[in-house]
């Protein structure tokens, strides 16, 4: 007997004898990069060469690489902001309201939502990242609440525009 791709058996009409072993795609587990930064001194020390410790460091410099470039803007975004004058104005109910408000003056939260897209592309997670899934985590909420989030106030407009503006379109997966 021989082999046969799948696309192979179907051509010839004959069932395929094997099937996936995984039914559906586990959920995306990518280490931190403090987490893969004390692998790699680890993996340092040893005496062998660990072959995929290479390919590891290129996808942390690649992580850092992004999170020195992205972060700043989004600083820079939510410093150009000020709390609002009313702390229940952002109707997120937390008393507080400094942040929420600061979060949607942020673009809408079209700035975090792109810099939260372009990091889950990389296969190290950025640190900047745990701010960005809870900024999703907010505004998850607020839409199965079918509370609005708040409005960006004419004075933060231009600032958060030229973050917006500032930001590169999604880069591919490293």
């Amino acid at each position: 007997d021989e082999f046969e791709c799948r696309a192979c058996a179907r051509k010839s009409g004959k069932p395929y004898p094997f099937s996936a072993r995984v039914k559906k795609v586990p959920p995306k587990k990518t280490p931190r990069a403090s987490e893969v930064a004390e692998l790699l001194r680890k993996a340092d020390q040893l005496r062998v060469c660990v072959e995929e410790a290479a390919l590891l460091r290129d996808a942390h410099a690649a992580c850092l690489e992004w999170h020195a470039k992205e972060a700043p803007k989004l600083l820079d975004a939510l410093s150009a902001t000020t709390p609002a004058a009313d702390p229940a104005a952002d109707g997120a109910g937390d008393g507080d309201g400094k942040l929420s408000t600061a979060w949607a003056r942020v673009g809408g939260g079209a700035l975090a939502r792109g810099l939260y897209d372009d990091g889950e592309a990389y296969r190290v997670e950025p640190e900047l990242m745990s701010l960005l899934k809870a900024w999703r985590f907010r505004r998850l909420l607020h839409e199965a609440r079918g509370l609005p989030l708040p409005a960006l106030p004419a004075e933060a407009a231009p600032a958060a525009s030229a973050a917006l503006a500032a930001s590169p379109a999604p880069a591919p997966a490293p």
